[in-house]
């Protein structure tokens, strides 16, 4: 008997549990499909209608997977209404999901099955479709699903999708018949994978692949066979809606394609056959905005024939097209009950040839869709919505339409008890639902009511205790929150509560009368605290119906000594208030320090003096500075403070200090170049209206400058204040080389003589006015008349410039030609030393200069290239006598006689 009772107790407690959250998402035998490391999402949402911070979930592994424990899915949930997911290996799950609250478990619901695995979608024509009474088996496997609750081969809209295991017989939702082959491809794919299958099946018998293309276009597919005319977009539109109302939800692998025995009855030629198909894979992948595998059977048998054309068309797809397979041959399977559908035996036969092609490699390459979570649903609930319908359900924005359960087309709706879904598209098409919402309850709670434990009627600064009804979730106008508040304030007092669904209701108001209470205050003159050379007056801020602590009523008080005071005062309504209390305290002061003056009271400003006090305490001076000594570097009136241990002070008589300006820093103006020949000058000037006094010792306002160097200057005020020292000015000067002289150097040569001790010199010469282009200190005299010369040295400047300083040119010097020494000038004659010198007034070029003796023997001879000037003939060899020199080209021969 106690058995049975808490048997009772047991399913009493959970079937309380139960009724607190409703797993609305995923539904039962629901299948997600996994990605290719083995994992994938489940996602979850519902509704609850019970307090709680937080929704965990786990999953107990059934076959294959491996279990978790609790997790949490959402934290801190609002209005009734949860989403969120699990991350775990491909498998075959019982989900559960609980509510907590503060730590206790308040909700509980399960789903029995849930899996992770692949998702397909069956397409083609009726070898694909399936036909009944064929010989086909259910999938044995429990793992192996269907979306169950839709059926229509000729285009209507699909619903929210519920699953069922697929059976012999099964409707496969959007257009299927039957369990066909895939029950038992199901079956092997399960047993060796070890996961949960879906199949999606949108197929339709006797259709050709240019109807397939042609509904794509938005035309009508027919079937050949019965003349039968779909509506336009169809049948192709059955895989459309497929994709848009199904894939989002549960993800998908691949769709497998089975088609072509109508195009060899049609003997569609191999080209169009690609062509069409191509489109119609295109047109999936456009349609959706995803890459979507295919796997495409080589299948043309009918008639008891094949069409190898049919065969290449799907080939030349499946080799030219990404995430494109090669699906089985399926005109090898002759086991056929009309000479083109299976009997029991090719049925078997296909399920095996689908499932060689659906292998390791397969799912290594292909790429799968994954699944997308529910719509979010925003929430927002208040009283003033109504009773019927407070709760104001909101899906996202940017979606391209919108619908509910309801029929209404705006992306949001007022609701209240009873179930509402919503879905909307994207502007591919793709459809997305929220989760489904069941609201079993009035969503409305009543008004909390206020109870108030004392008198609402008090004097200001007193309080009365409120409490409602309701114990969490609870709001007052007063700023608190919990079911109990304390209002110290006049006015209306309301409560509002928040129920699980974020409803809220308000309470009627409760109003609370304030008696005013005096509020006397003293008005303190200075600070309470005060040294013994200071006053204090205290006043009351009333006039009347006051007393102080002493009982004195008067309104101006002059403190005196130290104590406590304070005033208190009642009103008509017999409010009593008092004001803060005061303490006040009186100090003694320091002695007066004695202020002492090093230095002088009237200074420059780049000056200073110093003060100091004769008995320093504590000593602060008048401008901030501790210390007890203070450099003065500013005009004022200066004192020192003396502050003892109670921060009393006393004060210095002043003293003034005046301070004179400095001039400002004069600006130096450069009348004329900085860098310049040695020689000339350049002027600066100094911009002051004062006294100037220049670095190098002058005085006058402008100097004229002639030697490098750094110049800076000063003013000088009236007060002998000098100013900063102004910015340097640099000054350059360049090196003039010294005059030349000229002098003849030989017979044909003159010669410029410099006394400068530079490199790079130039030379200018000039004959009669006329410039010379030679660049020498010495040049050989061709002509007859007045030659000059002047010297220039260049340099380059700071700015990169080059500058050319000159000399003068020397004075004229008169140069003749003896016309008797027949151009070639021979020296000295006689010869005393070991060197005869050799001068032509040409330039003569290869030239041979010989030395014979009396006898007409040759001595010696020289080669010289070029006459250009004088040249050295070694005669060392020669003996004392007289000799012949002959100097000659091949256009001039000059002889003389010589004596060493």
């Amino acid at each position: 008997m106690k058995k049975i009772i808490y048997t009772i107790l047991f399913l009493f407690y959970f079937q309380t549990l139960f009724a607190q959250i409703d797993v609305t998402f995923p539904s039962n035998r629901i299948v997600f499909q996994r990605n290719n490391g083995n994992v994938g999402i489940i996602h979850i949402a519902g509704t609850y209608d019970v307090f709680c911070d937080k929704i965990q979930a786990k999953l107990t592994a059934i076959q294959g997977g491996q279990n978790t424990d609790w997790s949490n899915i959402v934290e801190a949930p609002n209005f009734g209404i949860f989403r969120g997911q699990l991350v775990n290996q491909a498998g075959w799950y019982k989900l559960e999901v609980r509510l907590l609250n503060k730590g206790s478990v308040v909700g509980y619901s399960t789903v029995d099955k849930v899996g992770i695995g692949e998702v397909f979608l069956i397409a083609g024509q009726s070898n694909a479709q399936g036909y009944d009474n064929y010989g086909q088996n259910g999938a044995s496997d429990d793992r192996v699903n269907i979306v169950s609750n839709f059926y229509s081969p000729i285009g209507a809209t699909p619903i929210y999708p519920s699953f069922g295991h697929l059976d012999a017989q099964s409707k496969i939702a959007p257009s299927g018949n039957g369990a066909w082959c895939w029950g038992e491809l199901g079956d092997k794919l399960a047993s060796k994978y070890n996961i949960p299958i879906l199949f999606l099946n949108a197929a339709n018998e006797g259709m050709d692949i240019n109807s397939f293309r042609k509904s794509a276009e938005g035309q009508n597919g027919i079937n050949v066979y019965s003349g039968y005319r779909f509506s336009p977009g169809y049948p192709y539109g059955t895989i459309k809606d497929a994709l848009h109302f199904y894939s989002n939800i549960l993800g998908i692998r691949a769709i497998l394609w089975h088609q072509g025995e109508t195009d060899n009855f049609l003997n569609t030629p191999s080209y169009q056959y690609a062509q069409d198909l191509q489109f119609v894979i295109n047109s999936s992948r456009e349609n959706t905005g995803k890459n979507i595998a295919w796997v495409v059977a080589r299948s043309s048998y009918t008639q008891n024939r094949s069409n190898q054309q049919i065969i290449d068309g799907q080939n030349q797809v499946i080799g030219s097209t990404g995430n494109v397979f090669a699906g089985p041959n399926t005109d090898l399977i002759l086991d056929r009950a009309d000479g083109v559908h299976f009997n029991k035996n090719g049925l078997s036969k296909l399920a095996s040839a689908w499932y060689e092609s659906l292998n390791d490699v397969f799912f290594q390459y292909s790429n799968p869709e994954f699944a997308n979570p529910p719509l979010q649903l925003f929430s927002y609930c208040h009283s003033l919505n109504g009773n019927d319908t407070p709760v104001k359900l909101s899906m996202p924005q940017g979606y391209s339409d919108y619908k509910w359960n309801n029929g209404k087309t705006t992306e949001y709706n007022m609701v209240g008890i009873g179930y509402h879904q919503g879905q909307a598209r994207d502007i591919k098409g793709n459809v997305y639902y929220t989760t489904p919402i069941s609201f079993r309850k009035n969503l409305l709670s009543n008004k909390p009511v206020i109870t108030a434990l004392g008198n609402t009627n008090f004097c200001a600064g007193q309080s009365v205790n409120l409490e409602t009804n309701y114990n969490s979730n609870t709001y007052w106008s007063t700023g608190s929150e919990g079911n109990k508040t304390v209002a110290y304030g006049g006015g209306q007092v309301t409560v509002s509560y928040v129920n699980e669904f974020g409803c809220i209701n308000t309470s009627e108001p409760l109003n609370i009368n304030i008696f005013p209470t005096p509020e006397p205050k003293i008005i303190a003159s200075g600070p309470t605290e005060i040294c013994s050379d200071k006053s204090l007056t205290l006043s009351s801020n009333l006039d009347n119906n006051f007393q102080w602590n002493d009982g004195s009523k008067e309104k101006n008080r002059k403190i005196n000594g130290n104590g406590e005071y304070f005033l208190s005062s009642t009103n008509e309504f017999g409010c009593k208030g008092e004001s803060q209390k005061i303490f006040v305290k009186i100090k003694p002061v320091p002695e007066k320090p004695l202020v002492n003056l090093t230095g002088n009271n009237q200074f420059c400003a780049n000056d200073s003096t110093l003060l100091s006090v004769n008995k320093p305490l504590n000593t602060r001076w008048s401008n901030g500075v501790i210390n007890s000594k203070l450099v003065v570097r500013h005009t004022g009136e200066y004192f020192a403070i003396n502050k003892n241990d109670e921060n009393c002070e006393s004060f210095s008589d002043p003293i003034g200090i005046i301070v004179f300006p400095l001039p400002e820093k004069p600006l130096i103006s450069i009348l004329g170049e900085t860098e310049f020949c040695s020689g000339l000058t350049t002027t600066l000037k100094a911009s002051n209206t004062f006294k100037t006094q220049w670095t190098n010792g002058e005085t006058n306002t402008e100097i004229k400058v002639s030697n490098s160097g750094i110049y800076q200057v000063y003013a000088i005020s009236d007060k002998d204040c000098y100013s900063p020292i102004s910015e340097k000015v640099e000054i350059k000067t360049f090196e003039t080389p010294q005059n030349p002289n000229i002098v003849q150097s030989g017979t044909y040569s003159i010669k410029a003589i410099n006394s400068s001790n530079l490199e790079g010199i130039n030379y200018i010469w000039k004959l009669n006015n006329d410039t010379l282009l030679i660049n020498s200190d010495q040049l050989k005299a061709r002509k007859a008349g007045k030659y000059s010369v002047q010297l220039s040295k260049d340099y380059i400047k700071s700015n990169k410039q080059k500058i050319t300083c000159l000399t003068n040119f020397t004075p004229a010097y008169n140069y003749a030609i003896n016309s008797e020494n027949q151009g070639v000038s021979i020296y000295p004659n006689p010869i005393s030393g070991n060197e005869l010198n050799v001068e032509t007034l040409e330039d003569l070029e290869n030239v041979t200069i010989s030395i014979f003796d009396e006898v007409g023997r040759e001595i010696q001879n020289t080669k010289i290239t070029k006459m250009d000037v004088p040249k050295q003939i070694d005669v060392s060899r020669l003996q004392g006598g007289v000799y012949i020199v002959k100097v000659k080209n091949n256009r001039f021969k000059v002889s003389k006689k010589i004596i060493k």
